[in-house]
């Protein structure tokens, strides 16, 4: 449950849903492209028969992002990606979207503890 452990990530939340369903998330790169000073990673994440991709300045924010959009399009539960540096990689990189969609399978409307609640999701 998302409210009740803020500092989770979207990989840990989406590999607990896994589990409880009997289907663990897989992650594949699909894509590393870029200069070396400026990567950019796609991920796919799979459960089940459902699939999503996301990408970002390295694998792990690109697996987070994949991740993420993988929690949204199960649970209709809005997060909005926060773009970051690889210092910045191990914060949480989400923020609930309060108010907006119908949380389920326990997964709160709250922003995670980071900051004010998010009006838009912005792209």
């Amino acid at each position: 449950m998302l409210a009740s452990n803020p500092g989770k990530t979207p990989i840990s939340l989406l590999q607990e849903y896994g589990t409880r369903i009997g289907k663990t998330p897989g992650y594949d790169l699909l894509k590393a492209e870029g200069q070396a000073h400026q990567p950019n990673f796609t991920f796919r994440v799979t459960v089940g028969d459902v699939s999503c991709t996301g990408s970002g300045t390295s694998k792990k924010l690109a697996k987070r992002n994949a991740a993420a959009k993988m929690l949204v399009r199960i649970h209709n539960v809005p997060m909005e990606p926060r773009e970051g540096s690889e210092a910045e990689v191990e914060e949480d990189q989400f923020s609930m979207v309060r108010g907006a969609g119908t949380p389920k399978a326990g997964l709160g409307g709250v922003n995670g503890g980071h900051g004010p609640p998010k009006t838009s999701l912005g792209g």
